[in-house]
């Protein structure tokens, strides 16, 4: 056996420098007591089991508060990027942000510009994140949790579509969605311009290569249309402050409008469908889109002659509506021209395809009508004013407009100064 020996000063040192050394890598000062645990987030769901996927919007930042510190104080500073080991948690977004530790145990993640549409990516957290001082991350939470964003919406707004050829047809007159009740709305003449508004900005020649124009509803229209992008004045954009330089021109052609043009232009009384379809990519930050975005759009309607721009035709006898409706108060009507008339169309060759008349019995629809005579002129390129000086009040009276094709535009009319009995209108035929 071995005599025992001093072992000195400097052995004691050295041997309780092996023991701290062992006693550092085993296990954390109070880890037991104190594990390094996420204790708060933002957003809150970031800790919740049940919570499978969260939405951001705007300008939602992530944050993280731990129950240790994880780095040195002082220890980032001057420093443009943490290694991977100090990375609390990745966003897998194509989202540019910023990463910083807010104190030495609050870890937060900016987005550098607004959330973009259409995301379904990933929050991750680092599981093998560690404390300063050697405590490995207790999750408590799910490991990582899907982010998604609002799917991008593409609307026409109001006024959104022109058409020069219907404005000088009509002095001005026509609008894409007036008309009567069963029009088909949006009315798009051959010539018009299409205004699109997109909830995020989009990238225009991206638009320009996602676009489709669909055939539906019976009809062959939109089988050989095309789409032309034009852009619609100063873009409004989001640019990334601290992307590259590319990355930057390209973001300042996005643009939250587009001008659309149909080559060739929709056939009368077609439809289709301009569609924005699922999974195209449309500016480089958004995801690809979630579902098909579709805007039906309608040829020139038939030729027809309200009363009014919003004169409202029921379907059958049985319906009725307040005398505000169909009420006429004056001898004075002013009709409505959709479209204007064709070059050499006067008001007596449209006057003799009228026919007025009043019902012996207002209450009664059989009894007979008889003629009421009246004057048609032309006001403008889009009304026509029509003259009874015979009206009567609390009488029923009935105007047919015969087309050129052997059919008739037919409806009833209340002639009332204050009120009236219920009010029919005969179906469109």
């Amino acid at each position: 056996m071995m005599p025992w020996k001093p072992i000195g000063f400097w052995g004691w040192v050295l041997l309780l420098m092996q023991l701290l050394t062992a006693r550092q890598v085993s296990c954390a000062f109070l880890q037991n007591q104190l594990p390094l645990q996420v204790v708060l987030t933002t957003p809150t769901q970031l800790l919740d089991n049940t919570t499978a996927e969260i939405q951001v919007t705007e300008g939602q930042a992530f944050q993280a508060v731990f129950s240790r510190p994880v780095i040195a104080l002082g220890s980032d500073f001057g420093v443009a990027e943490p290694p991977k080991s100090l990375v609390p948690f990745t966003i897998t977004c194509p989202v540019p942000g910023l990463f910083r530790w807010v104190t030495t145990n609050i870890a937060r993640w900016d987005p550098t510009i607004q959330w973009p549409t259409d995301l379904d990516c990933k929050f991750e957290w680092n599981t093998a994140l560690k404390s300063f001082d050697g405590a490995p991350l207790v999750l408590s939470g799910p490991k990582s949790i899907t982010i998604k964003s609002k799917p991008i919406k593409m609307e026409i707004p109001d006024g959104g579509i022109s058409s020069e050829f219907a404005n000088k047809a009509t002095d001005n007159q026509w609008n894409a969605y007036r008309g009567m009740q069963d029009d088909k709305f949006p009315e798009v003449p051959p010539d018009a311009n299409i205004t699109l508004t997109f909830s995020y900005p989009v990238y225009l020649p991206a638009l320009q290569q996602a676009l489709e124009v669909v055939s539906c509803c019976g009809s062959t229209a939109g089988a050989n249309q095309k789409v032309k992008v034009l852009p619609c004045g100063p873009p409004f954009v989001i640019v990334d402050p601290f992307g590259t330089p590319e990355q930057q021109v390209q973001q300042r052609m996005n643009s939250t409008c587009a001008i659309v043009k149909l080559e060739p232009g929709l056939p009368p009384s077609g439809v289709a469908i301009l569609r924005l379809p699922k999974g195209v990519r449309y500016n480089l930050v958004s995801g690809p889109t979630t579902n098909n975005t579709d805007i039906f759009l309608w040829g020139l309607r038939r030729f027809r002659i309200p009363l009014r721009d919003n004169f409202q035709q029921l379907a059958n006898a049985s319906q009725q509506f307040d005398y505000q409706d169909n009420g006429i108060s004056y001898r004075r009507m002013t009709m409505w021209l959709p479209h204007g008339l064709a070059q050499g169309v006067t008001s007596a060759m449209i006057k003799n395809r009228i026919w007025f008349c009043r019902y012996e019995d207002p209450y009664d629809w059989s009894s007979k009508c008889n003629a009421v005579p009246f004057n048609l002129t032309q006001v403008n390129k889009g009304q026509l004013l029509m003259t009874v000086p015979d009206l009567w009040v609390r009488q029923h009276y009935w105007i047919k407009i015969y087309s050129s094709g052997g059919g008739c535009q037919a409806v009833r009319l209340c002639i009332s100064l204050a009120s009236c009995i219920p009010v029919r209108a005969t179906a469109v035929s």
